[in-house]
């Protein structure tokens, strides 16, 4: 009985555990909201990552979720991650629905200025938008960020006054993630009838992986990222 008794705590730890790990893993990923570039470029993912399985192992424990204390922080690193990363949107929306069930983060997100809904997943926009709108009904809402883009009036570049030039919508590809490593050696299974693996030495490593539904144009967003 109490081996058993253990491996049930090693299998499911208490709530207490999986908050202090959610503040942990909050704490890295909100070290690169203000860090260098190259920082960000190299640490995003793997902090997203580590961020995001805690949020989601808290996910029907909203007391819990409710106690973090630096949710600006935490909004800060999201919004800019959704933005840095538009290939990992259907991740960034799984997180994001599962924030949006507190009022208590969708008033963080109001209460902070530089935070817009610019940038976020489209396919999350309406319901982030309506959801700070009954935390704050005096917020701008995703209205905020359409009059940032407006073009000023004045000649555009075809002369007519308010005209600017067109541009296809920002790719937003889903169901396809990217996640690029660097490594002193690596190997990878290419036939496991045979055994065979392909090896390399110091160098990168990327993983792509599709779910249904990955369209051609995602696959040419994350090779223009990657480039």
């Amino acid at each position: 009985e109490g081996e058993a008794g253990g491996a049930r705590h090693m299998v499911d730890p208490s709530v207490e555990e999986r908050l202090d790990r959610l503040n942990k893993a909050l704490r890295e990923a909100t070290k690169l909201n203000d860090d260098t570039h190259a920082h960000w470029e190299n640490r995003c993912e793997g902090a997203f990552s580590s961020f995001r399985v805690t949020v989601v192992h808290l996910r029907r424990e909203q007391e819990a979720l409710d106690s973090v204390e630096d949710k600006a922080g935490a909004w800060r690193f999201i919004v800019k991650f959704c933005r840095a990363r538009p290939f990992l949107h259907d991740r960034c929306n799984e997180v994001l629905r599962i924030l949006m069930k507190s009022d208590l983060w969708m008033k963080a997100f109001a209460d902070d200025p530089e935070l817009t809904l610019d940038g976020l997943p489209p396919s999350i926009i309406d319901e982030m938008n309506k959801r700070v709108r009954e935390v704050d009904p005096e917020h701008p809402g995703k209205d905020q960020g359409d009059s940032a883009s407006q073009p000023p009036d004045g000649p555009g570049p075809s002369g007519a006054a308010g005209s600017s030039p067109s541009a296809s919508p920002a790719l937003r590809p889903a169901n396809m993630a990217v996640v690029v490593q660097r490594c002193t050696n690596a190997k990878i299974l290419v036939d496991e009838r045979t055994q065979m693996w392909g090896k390399i030495g110091r160098g990168l490593v990327i993983s792509v992986s599709f779910t249904k539904g990955a369209k051609q144009e995602a696959v040419h967003h994350a090779a223009r990222f990657l480039l």
